[in-house]
């Protein structure tokens, strides 16, 4: 049970982790594409 619950905790926090890496990263390329280029469509 204790290796169990040793390994879910790393699998949430390594999930949460590369969420928050994702949403770095999105936001970034986000903004960087926003900035060198103009918006074109909606």
């Amino acid at each position: 049970m204790d290796w169990l619950a040793v390994f879910i905790k790393w699998v949430v926090v390594f999930l949460v982790i590369y969420l928050l890496f994702m949403v770095m990263v999105l936001t970034f390329v986000h903004m960087r594409q926003k900035k060198s280029s103009p918006r074109w469509g909606p």
